[in-house]
């Protein structure tokens, strides 16, 4: 056999033995196919849980749904105007009648006192069907039909405590205050009742005394006292005292201002002395010792001007005050001094 012929058989046998090892499955594996990259599929994330923070419950609707703050209270504050004597009868009323005009005496004041929370004041004269038409005397008195003066000026509160009250006897006084009750005006100084206003929250008990012309106990003024503040956050009072004309207090309206003051009255409305008279402070008590005219006739000097007291209240207490001037014409009816139609 020649090299030749022995080198073809010797890789012929290495062939067969190589194939007859794949085979078996002993050869090295066939190498994958190449692989194709591709980008992971995107998770989606719950988003994470906001931080924990304290929060308020959710309320059930309360009044400021409805534009009112919630912790807003109502306004307590409320204004009072008070007057001096008002003489409705004498030259008056006479004048009343023969115009056939009941309204004039307080149509020059009627809008400001009537824009008044409470308007109160002094009736000096009695209003009863048996009046008579006097121009002169000192019994002062008016028909039915000068009611409509009252009703105009809006008064809320009237006192009849005061020396022409009785000129007529008890009957005259009796009708006077029916005939301002039906109208639904509170009357102080009438017997026993005490009359009682309700002013946003704060209730006032209104008293009246006349200590001119007769005595009247302190023991009295006492109980009448001790019975109101039993009724009433506040106690307001008209004292018809002192000397006519006379711009300054007497001594002995200062002593029964200081009195009064100490049982605890809160505000004392003066009248009589047809002439203003200082306000001022006793003891913790606001004194308005006169207030002057209001509605008069025979006026003279000083008698022409008089004075509208003007109190607000608020939280149950008299926050302000103040005396507006007033100036009374030649037929007895105020105006305003402020006021351009004022007579000067």
């Amino acid at each position: 056999m020649t090299p030749t012929t022995i080198r073809t058989s010797l890789l012929s046998l290495l062939a067969v033995g190589a194939l007859y090892a794949c085979a078996r499955g002993g050869g090295a594996p066939a190498p994958e196919p190449p692989r194709t990259e591709t980008a992971p599929a995107a998770s989606v994330a719950e988003p994470p849980p906001p931080p924990a923070t304290a929060s308020s419950p959710v309320a059930a609707p309360t009044s400021a749904d409805a534009g009112v703050e919630a912790d807003e209270e109502p306004d307590s504050s409320w204004t009072m105007l008070a007057v001096g004597d008002i003489q409705l009868g004498r030259t008056i009323f006479a004048d009343m009648v023969d115009l056939g005009d009941y309204t004039f005496p307080m149509r020059g004041v009627a809008d400001r006192l009537s824009a008044a929370d409470l308007t109160v004041g002094n009736l000096e004269a009695q209003i009863f069907d048996r009046c008579k038409v006097l121009r002169v005397g000192m019994r002062l008195c008016a028909g039915p039909r000068a009611m409509q003066s009252i009703e105009i000026g809006g008064f809320d509160v009237l006192s009849v405590a005061n020396n022409h009250s009785t000129n007529f006897g008890k009957r005259g006084l009796d009708e006077s205050v029916k005939r301002l009750r039906e109208r639904g005006i509170r009357v102080a100084g009438y017997g026993k009742h005490i009359p009682v206003v309700e002013m946003n929250g704060t209730r006032v008990a209104f008293l009246g005394w006349s200590p001119v012309h007769e005595q009247i106990s302190l023991k009295r003024i006492a109980s009448h006292i001790k019975r109101a503040r039993a009724r009433a956050d506040l106690v307001f009072a008209f004292v018809h005292w002192g000397i006519e004309y006379e711009t300054t207090p007497s001594r002995a309206q200062e002593r029964l201002a200081d009195f009064i003051a100490s049982k605890g009255v809160d505000l004392i409305i003066g009248a009589h002395p047809h002439v203003v008279q200082p306000m001022e402070r006793v003891r913790d008590t606001l004194v308005a010792y006169s207030l002057g005219n209001f509605v008069f006739d025979f006026m003279w000097g000083e008698a022409l001007r008089g004075a509208v007291g003007e109190f607000v209240v608020d939280d149950g207490q008299i926050a302000k005050s103040r005396l507006i001037p007033v100036q009374i014409d030649e037929m007895g009816a105020p105006h305003f001094v402020d006021d351009p139609s004022a007579a000067q």
